[in-house]
């Protein structure tokens, strides 16, 4: 009897089908992402970038209710990241977390447009008449790079935010740094205006360089049918750029006096309702002319350049000249290490002229800034802040006799004696 109950008991536990097994838990990181009215924000695009190796793609989240998921692999639990929130009329949130736990709530705020800008005499103004000035840095493959893989391009436009910058010089074409024919593009024009408002959402205007490599791209204007070509892409950029005109201005062309990049300038004529240049050429010469909207000079290679920020100042020798003044190229961190020179080099761009332009090898390609092009470009910042835009209207002054042996130049805006900087060597 004993034995058939053993029997029974086997029988009857083999039937009993065996528990399912125990999914594993797979670890999360959630946020709660909402509008500034409190509501679930529509069509939320959001990734996480595990910052460290081996490279993994951006996770994207789930979105429920008003909660962003992510979820995450075990063993990058805890690791620096990239967090990017946004959606279509709305700010953005692009910082550095760790991949772990719950990140509270983060708020995307209706998009507010940059201000217009406007002339101010040889300054920027904005619409309202408020004195701005431009701090802004290379981005030569912005758009290439927008139009190939926007996320790639967030981390470094929320670097550039970050560290103050609130403008970027970008090229519209490319051979030599980069491969970037408009042709190859289809949407190239149709999502312009978006790229600036891309920008604009970090808080960027955006300095748009029509020609660069104009040349390797078109053919020799003197021998093909290359200046119709440049003609109707001018005219196409300035249709394109109607829209989001208040956030952007545009260069004519990048050193026109370089052998790729040579056009026939006199075939153009500024476009309609954008502040506009008629370009720039090689480091220390004479930018095409006549003078439209903006005066664009680059300083890159020329001798004590850090005290030359003075020559594109249109309002300092008499007769003065006309135009908007600027440097949109100087000598790159490789090039002058000097954080001392490129301090002083903003310092007097603040007090002398409108925009002044920080160029990195990082900033050919629109790559993350590091080591010490980060360095360098944190001190251009930090020289910019030094001076108040209130002192763009006092009368400018050179007295030689408060430059001592370090100093190379020492400058003034009267009456106010906390308008001055000092050029050291």
């Amino acid at each position: 009897m004993k034995k058939l109950l053993v029997l029974a008991s086997f029988l009857l536990s083999a039937c009993v089908p065996p528990k399912p097994p125990v999914p594993p838990v797979v670890p999360s990181v959630t946020v709660t992402v909402v509008t500034d009215a409190q509501q679930a924000v529509p069509a939320l695009d959001c990734a996480l970038t595990i910052e460290t190796l081996p490279t993994l793609p951006p996770i994207a989240c789930r979105y429920v209710g008003t909660t962003a998921t992510f979820l995450i692999p075990p063993d990058r639990v805890g690791h620096g990241a990239h967090l990017h929130l946004g959606s279509v009329g709305l700010s953005s949130v692009d910082e550095r977390v760790a991949a772990e736990g719950n990140l509270g709530t983060r708020v995307l705020a209706s998009f507010v447009p940059l201000p217009r800008l406007a002339k101010n005499g040889p300054f920027f103004a904005t619409e309202d008449g408020q004195r701005i000035f431009i701090t802004e840095a290379t981005s030569f493959r912005a758009y290439q790079r927008f139009l190939d893989d926007i996320e790639g391009l967030k981390p470094v436009f929320a670097q550039l935010r970050d560290e103050r910058y609130n403008g970027i010089r970008v090229f519209g074409m490319a051979r030599n740094l980069f491969d970037f024919n408009p042709s190859n593009y289809p949407q190239y024009w149709a999502r312009f205006p978006e790229f600036v408002r891309f920008a604009e959402s970090y808080g960027l205007y955006v300095d748009f360089v029509a020609f660069a490599d104009a040349r390797l791209i078109y053919g020799d204007y003197r021998t093909t049918d290359a200046t119709r070509q440049e003609q109707a892409y001018w005219t196409s950029l300035g249709e394109a750029a109607q829209s989001v005109s208040n956030a952007l201005t545009v260069s004519l062309v990048n050193e026109v006096d370089q052998g790729p990049n040579v056009i026939d300038v006199d075939a153009f004529a500024p476009l309609p309702g954008i502040l506009t240049s008629h370009g720039s050429s090689g480091g220390g010469a004479e930018p095409p002319m006549p003078v439209w909207d903006i005066y664009e000079l680059h300083l890159n290679g020329t001798f004590e350049w850090q005290r030359k920020t003075h020559n594109a100042c249109r309002n300092c020798e008499p007769p003065g000249g006309s135009g908007i003044g600027e440097v949109s190229e100087v000598n790159r961190p490789d090039q002058d290490p000097s954080l001392v020179h490129h301090h002083d080099a903003a310092r007097s761009a603040k007090l002398l002229i409108a925009r002044y332009c920080f160029h990195s090898i990082a900033g050919r390609t629109s790559d993350l800034l590091a080591d010490h092009e980060l360095e360098v470009a944190r001190a251009v910042v930090q020289g910019a802040s030094e001076v108040s835009v209130e002192c763009q209207p006092g009368d400018y002054r050179h007295p030689i006799n408060e430059e001592g042996p370090e100093t190379l130049r020492f400058y003034r805006r009267i009456p106010d004696p906390a308008c001055y900087v000092d050029v050291r060597k």
